[in-house]
């Protein structure tokens, strides 16, 4: 199976080379027009918080990502 992203390239591929037109293109490698266009919206976190995050889990194993999150608010 191929996943999305490859998909994705594999239509730009021939949009660029072949001056084809995105919806060919996508039906050609199977995939529908919005998950070519799909843009994640995936804010990855910076180190510093991510390894304060990482230290509150592991201090606090019970807690849910909620509680965490407002932990990290204070």
């Amino acid at each position: 199976m191929v996943e999305p992203a490859a998909k994705r390239e594999a239509a730009e591929y021939l949009i660029k080379n072949y001056q084809m037109s995105e919806r060919l293109a996508c039906r050609l490698v199977v995939q529908s027009l919005s998950t070519k266009r799909y843009k994640s919206r995936n804010k990855t976190l910076d180190g510093e918080l991510k390894i304060k995050l990482i230290q509150l889990a592991q201090a606090n194993q019970r807690f849910g990502y909620r509680r965490l999150r407002a932990c990290l608010a204070n």
